[in-house]
C-alpha cells in the first residue's frame, strides 16, 4: 500500500526530495557558520595613507607622501607613487607618519612565577642546582595577552615591546611582541631574543647567594660551567665510551651565549655596576647589552671605554623636599646633584657616542614617559637621537632591522599617526597601526570643554549672533553658562560622552521663550553642532576656545630648567672634576725602605739605592736637592 501511494503520487515525491535538499543545504550553512579549526587567513587589506607628513627614518622626512599597505606590509612609500585600485584611500593631511615605536624593555603578559612549595627539593632533574638560574624559562611561552596594558602602549605611539622574564639572576629569554589585540601567539615576532642576567635573587628564594660578591660568583661560576658542559658533551660526541655527561636543560640553554650567537643583556642597577659587567663580558667574550640605571653620567668616560651598547630608563629622580631648613639639611648635596644632572644623562651618552635605546622601564606611571622624554630632549637630546632610540637603535639590539624600525618597502606596517611633532607637548597620537592594522587612539573627553568657548549662533538661518560658552567639570559633572547677544543664561543640564556633548538653557532673554536644547562634537579646540528651539527653530553653532584659554595655556607652557651642576668624581662635597695631576718621576729621602725583595732593608743609603737601576718606587718629589746627591737623582731618572 505504501509503496503504491508513493509510485501514484509524484508531487509527494517533490516534496520529499526538495525537503531532503533543503536539510542539506541547512546542514552546510550550519558546518560553515562555525570557524574553521587550525589555521586561519583573514582577508587581505589594502590601504592608502596620501597627503602626510612621512618621517621614514631619523632624519628623513617626506614632506607630503603616500604610504601604502597590503596584507600588513609596507607596499610602497614617497612622495609620488601610484596609490593601487583596490586601496582603501584615507586622506591624512595634516598628519605626521612616524616608524612605530619600539620598547626595549618590559614585563608585558608576562606574570611572576610562584615557587612551588610542593616541589621535591632533591629531584631537580635537568634544572640547575640554584633556584634563581632559570635560563631554560622562556618569555615566549610564559606571554599571555594582557588587552588594557598594550592599550596603555599603543597610546604613547608603541607597537612593539620585548618582554622578559621576571625574577631571578639568570631570568630566561625574553620575547618580542607586537601590541595588537591578537591571540597570544599571533602577537610574537621573535622568540628567544635575548639571555637576561641580573645582580638580584628572587623574593620567595632564601639561601645562596646574599650578597653582590655571591651573586657575580654565581654568574661567573655558571659561565664556567657552561663551557665545561659544552667540552663535555662534544667529548662523549666524539668518544662515546667516556660516558655521557648528565643532561642540563638550564645549562644547554646558555650554550648559544657562550658561543656568542645570543646576546646576554645584564641589568646594572648602578654606573659602577656597569664597569663590573664590562669584566664578565670579556672574561667569557659575550655580545651583550645593558638595561642601564640612569646615572651613567657619574662615570661617563669609563662606561664609553666599555663599548656595550645601553637600554637607558627615564626614571629621573623626584625634587628633593627641602621646604624647611630641616629638611634641607637632610638631602646630601649629591642626592642634590643627581637629582639636577639626571635628565641630561641621555644626551650626555648620546654626545659621548655611547649607543642607546630609550625604555619606559622604571616609571611609576607609564603616561608619564612623553613628559619625561620631552625633559631628556630639553637638555640636549636631539628629536632624531630620540627617535633613533625609539626605532632602530632598539631593532638593532634585537635583530629584526630588516622588519621593523623605519618605513620602508617589505617591512611591517608598524605605524604612528600624530597630529603635530610626536616630540612636543601639542602632539597627539591619534592612530597606530600594527601589522597593517589600525587601533584608533581615543583621548580622554571629560578635560576637553572645561574652558572659555567663543563663536556664533545662527536661529533658522537668520543672521548668526555672538555665542560664548564657559563650562566647568566638578567630580566628573559638567556646568556653565552660556552668553547669547552679551546676554548670560545659566545652562539647565549638560553632559559629555565620549567627543559627543549636550546642554541646554533658557532663551526667554533673548526673544525665545522656552528651552533651547543643544547636541554637538568637540575635536581638540573646535566645537560646533545644531540644536532645537521653542517653536521649531532650528539651530547652528561654532565654538573654538577662547583667547584666555589660549593665554593661559601659554603660562601653562612647560619650562624645563638647565642643568646647574658640576660633575665630579665623586659627585659628592669633596668630588673632583679631574683627575689630580701625577707625577711622573718622584724622589724618596730619609727613608726606611722595605723592599721585600732583594735589596733587603735600605736606611738612609742613597748610595746603595743608585747602584741599583732597576728599582723603582712612587711617592712626592721633594723640591730641595743636594749638589752631592744630583748624580744618584740623574741615576734614578734614567731608571
Amino acid at each position: 500500500m505504501k509503496s503504491s501511494f508513493i509510485a501514484n503520487n509524484p508531487i509527494f515525491i517533490v516534496v520529499i526530495l526538495s525537503l531532503i535538499f533543503f536539510l542539506g543545504i541547512f546542514e552546510t550553512t550550519n558546518a560553515q557558520i562555525s570557524p574553521p579549526l587550525g589555521l586561519r587567513e583573514n582577508k587581505p587589506g589594502v590601504y592608502a595613507l596620501t597627503n602626510a607628513k612621512i618621517v621614514t627614518s631619523p632624519g628623513k622626512v617626506i614632506r607630503k607622501g603616500s604610504l601604502v599597505i597590503r596584507d600588513g606590509i609596507i607596499e610602497s612609500v614617497g612622495a609620488k607613487i601610484n596609490i593601487p585600485k583596490d586601496a582603501t584611500v584615507l586622506d591624512m593631511s595634516g598628519m605626521t607618519l612616524y616608524p612605530g615605536l619600539i620598547e626595549s624593555y618590559s614585563n608585558i603578559g608576562i606574570p611572576e612565577i610562584k615557587k612551588d612549595k610542593k616541589s621535591d627539593k632533591k629531584n631537580r632533574g635537568s634544572k640547575h642546582w640554584n633556584e634563581n638560574v632559570t635560563p631554560e624559562l622562556r618569555g615566549s611561552e610564559l606571554y599571555t595577552t594582557d588587552s588594557k596594558k598594550l592599550k596603555e602602549y599603543r597610546k604613547l605611539g608603541f607597537t612593539t615591546a620585548l618582554s622578559v622574564p621576571r625574577e631571578g639572576i639568570f631570568k630566561g629569554s625574553s620575547v618580542l611582541l607586537n601590541l595588537g589585540d591578537n591571540e597570544s601567539a599571533e602577537n610574537i615576532l621573535k622568540s628567544n631574543v635575548n639571555q637576561h642576567v641580573t645582580f638580584s635573587k628572587k623574593k620567595d628564594v632564601s639561601g645562596y647567594p646574599t650578597s653582590l660578591m655571591g651573586s657575580i660568583s654565581l654568574i661567573r661560576q655558571t659561565f664556567y660551567d657552561v663551557q665545561w658542559y659544552k667540552k663535555a658533551m662534544s667529548a662523549y660526541a666524539k668518544k662515546p665510551s667516556l660516558g655521557k655527561p648528565d643532561e642540563s636543560e638550564s645549562l644547554a640553554s646558555l650554550s648559544s651565549v657562550i658561543d656568542r650567537k645570543r646576546v646576554v643583556m645584564f641589568e646594572a642597577t648602578d654606573e659602577l655596576m656597569i664597569l663590573r659587567i664590562d669584566k664578565i663580558v670579556k672574561e667569557f667574550k659575550l655580545k651583550s647589552l645593558i638595561l642601564a640605571s640612569g646615572n651613567e653620567f657619574k662615570r661617563l668616560s669609563a662606561v664609553k671605554r666599555t663599548g656595550i651598547s645601553l637600554i637607558v630608563p627615564l626614571n629621573f629622580p623626584e625634587p628633593p623636599d627641602v621646604k624647611t631648613p630641616e629638611k634641607a639639611l637632610e638631602v646630601s648635596l649629591e642626592k642634590l646633584k643627581e637629582w639636577d644632572l639626571a635628565p641630561s644623562n641621555p644626551a650626555m651618552l648620546n654626545k659621548a657616542g655611547v649607543k642607546i635605546a630609550l625604555t619606559t622601564n622604571g616609571l611609576k606611571k607609564l603616561e608619564d614617559f612623553p613628559k619625561q622624554l620631552r625633559k631628556a630632549i630639553s637638555r640636549g637630546l636631539s628629536k632624531e637621537s630620540a627617535l633613533a632610540a625609539l626605532t632602530t637603535h632598539p631593532a638593532e639590539y634585537f635583530g629584526v632591522s630588516d622588519k621593523l624600525g623605519t618605513l620602508e618597502k617589505g617591512k611591517i606596517a608598524n605605524i604612528v599617526v600624530t597630529e603635530g611633532d610626536l616630540f612636543s607637548k601639542d602632539g597627539v597620537v591619534k592612530d597606530v597601526w600594527i601589522d597593517g592594522k589600525r587601533y584608533t587612539v581615543e583621548k580622554d573627553p571629560e578635560s576637553e570643554p572645561e574652558g572659555k568657548w567663543t563663536g556664533t549662533i545662527r536661529f533658522n538661518e537668520k543672521d548668526a549672533v555672538e555665542f560664548n560658552l564657559e563650562l566647568k567639570k566638578s567630580k566628573k559633572k559638567l556646568s556653565g553658562t552660556a552668553t547669547v547677544s552679551g546676554k548670560e543664561l545659566k545652562l539647565i543640564s549638560s553632559e559629555i560622552s565620549g567627543f559627543r556633548i549636550a546642554f541646554s538653557f533658557p532663551t526667554d532673554s533673548v526673544g525665545i521663550a522656552g528651552i533651547t536644547m543643544m547636541t554637538g562634537k568637540i575635536r581638540n579646540d573646535e566645537m560646533n553642532g545644531v540644536g532645537k528651539a521653542p517653536g521649531a527653530q532650528v539651530v547652528e553653532w561654532n565654538l573654538t576656545r577662547g583667547s584666555e584659554e589660549e593665554e593661559d595655556s601659554e603660562d601653562d607652557e612647560e619650562k624645563f630648567e638647565a642643568a646647574t651642576a658640576q660633575i665630579t668624581y665623586p659627585l659628592g662635597g669633596f668630588g673632583r672634576p679631574q683627575l689630580p695631576k701625577q707625577q711622573k718621576i718622584i724622589f724618596v729621602k730619609n727613608a726606611t725602605i722595605w723592599t721585600s725583595g732583594r735589596l733587603g732593608k735600605i736606611e738612609n743609603d742613597l748610595e746603595r739605592l743608585c747602584t741599583f737601576r732597576k728599582f723603582f718606587f712612587y711617592c712626592f718629589i721633594d723640591e730641595i736637592f743636594y749638589p752631592a746627591k744630583k748624580k744618584c737623582w740623574a741615576g734614578l731618572r734614567r731608571v
